[in-house]
């Protein structure tokens, strides 16, 4: 059985945009049998590099339009891993719920509301 964990208060188009957009295959384990080895391929479940990676482009875009910056010594996906933790992201879930949080709530996500946070505490100590 999926689950969706959605945090804060999704509205119906919310719900809307996770059912209709290509996402909707995204955590699935059981894909159905096809024919068409290209069609198995494109409905496989991403791996964990591939989420993050989207976890942190997504990031980087509510930061950059937040009028922050991502120190230059750092990714951004060291930025993610450093701000969700490294002993937490291996949590099997854990880095699924912030994909779905991040795009559904963009930068009101809690993953961005710590970003930010973290961010504004790196450049007022500096």
């Amino acid at each position: 059985m999926n689950s969706i964990v959605l945090y804060g208060n999704p509205t119906l188009s919310d719900l809307d945009f996770l059912m209709d957009s290509e996402l909707r295959s995204f955590p699935s384990s059981n894909t159905s049998t096809s024919s068409s080895i290209q069609s198995d391929a494109s409905s496989a479940p991403l791996e964990f590099e591939e989420i993050l990676d989207i976890i942190s482009k997504e990031s980087l875009k509510w930061i950059e339009r937040s009028g922050r910056q991502v120190p230059p010594e750092w990714t951004t996906q060291d930025l993610v891993r450093e701000v969700i933790g490294t002993d937490w992201i291996s949590i099997e879930g854990l880095l699924r719920d912030h994909f779905y949080d991040i795009m559904l709530h963009g930068p009101n996500s809690w993953l961005s509301q710590d970003l930010f946070a973290f961010l504004d505490l790196i450049n007022y100590t500096f």
